[in-house]
């Protein structure tokens, strides 16, 4: 749940619940985008750059709640359970969605497909056990088969784990070297930078990432090593940065239309056209520009408008961005499994049917999953919170 501190941060509140929705309409814009027949432009050209934002969030928000309480006396072990607490619950929640739809449709194409083929529900259970756990399942594609979107949890809990034991500790200067490093390593991958040719090595890894990216941060999700490095190169400039900007302490104060200049300049980040369709054809360098400057300068100013700029927090217009912030966990992290059988329809027939027909399924999708998360907010998430605040404060 969003903590009452957070709340204050209308625009904060905002900015999630619009990435958040935006998220899970990405993803339903993909397969239309690749369909045979009649293929569809997204609408949600960038709507991936929302990982970049929430993971700067995280590293602002990292500083912003916990340095104090660091000095308070809190220790390790508290500081792990508090962020098990808000975390873990919808991590399992994720994974026993992905079980039932795997199990009740094993043959929805994608990365399912490839290892349910011939798999007892014995080893579909324990996969799903084991991926529970948040260590990465290697070997059937994805880092975790059954929600591909916990994929950035990982980075999450791993950028929770640097935080606690060694990143909380650095200074400011430390951190802004650190951030100018992480910066240095995102703009080599976007931008086909082999490192064994300025470091002198002679690492297959770097030749295989220089190779393989695609002018975009987008990866991450998969169980490869050049995939689980540029998702490291993705987190490290957030976190770093993120945990700077708290401790320099810096806003920005807009007096007149802060809310909706940031929610639109938000907007039009996401909203901008997909990668290789930016700039054109041999001019595909410029969609690293634009996902460069909106991490390393867009992102950071909004998040610096967002806690500056005060708006009034028992508006109903600040109550539904609170909704929309509390949602937007559960619906990131459960919309994603039944994505994999839209996407299945869409590819295996969707042709069958007109366009209004795929238009419609395309609409009800979007809405249930939107609904399906509010379901695990209202009676997963919301309790299970609750119950662990009553057990603490016994």
């Amino acid at each position: 749940m969003v903590s009452a501190k957070a709340r204050r941060f209308v625009i904060l509140d905002a900015l999630r619940g619009i990435a958040a929705l935006s998220v899970p309409l990405f993803h339903l814009f993909e397969p239309l985008v690749g369909r045979k027949a009649a293929p569809i432009e997204s609408i949600v050209g960038h709507g991936y750059l929302a990982v970049e934002f929430f993971l700067l969030l995280m590293g602002y928000m990292l500083g912003y709640a916990y340095d104090r309480r660091w000095q308070d006396g809190m220790g390790t072990v508290a500081f792990f359970k508090r962020r098990l607490i808000r975390l873990h619950p919808l991590v399992i929640s994720g994974v026993l969605l992905g079980l039932v739809v795997v199990l009740a449709q094993p043959e929805i194409g994608g990365q399912w497909a490839r290892w349910m083929k011939g798999a007892s529900v014995f080893e579909t259970v324990l996969v799903a056990l084991w991926a529970m756990t948040m260590v990465p399942v290697v070997g059937y594609g994805m880092i975790n088969p059954f929600n591909a979107c916990s994929w950035t949890l990982y980075y999450e809990y791993a950028g929770n784990v640097l935080y606690a034991l060694v990143i909380r500790r650095m200074g400011k200067r430390a951190l802004a070297v650190g951030s100018l490093v992480a910066a240095f390593l995102w703009i080599a991958y976007v931008l086909h930078v082999n490192l064994n040719g300025i470091f002198g090595t002679h690492l297959a890894l770097f030749d295989k990432v220089a190779a393989n990216a695609r002018w975009s941060i987008a990866c991450g999700w998969q169980d490869s090593l050049a995939h689980l490095y540029g998702g490291s190169v993705r987190l490290m400039f957030p976190l770093f940065f993120g945990l700077l900007l708290s401790r320099l302490g810096w806003r920005i104060r807009i007096p007149k239309g802060g809310l909706w200049l940031a929610v639109a300049v938000f907007m039009a980040v996401l909203y901008t056209p997909y990668s290789y369709r930016l700039g054109g054809e041999g001019h595909y360098w410029i969609n690293a520009l634009f996902e460069a400057v909106a991490l390393m300068v867009v992102f950071p100013l909004l998040i610096l408008v967002g806690v500056g700029t005060p708006v009034e927090g028992d508006s109903p217009l600040s109550r539904a961005f609170g909704f929309l912030a509390e949602l937007s966990y559960p619906l990131y992290m459960s919309h994603y499994m039944f994505m994999y059988v839209y996407g299945w329809w869409i590819k295996n027939r969707s042709l069958e049917h007109s366009g209004l027909t795929v238009t419609a399924v395309c609409v009800a999708t979007y809405f249930g999953v939107i609904f399906v998360a509010w379901l695990t907010m209202r009676y997963w998430d919301r309790p299970i919170q609750a119950l662990c605040r009553r057990r603490k404060d016994r």
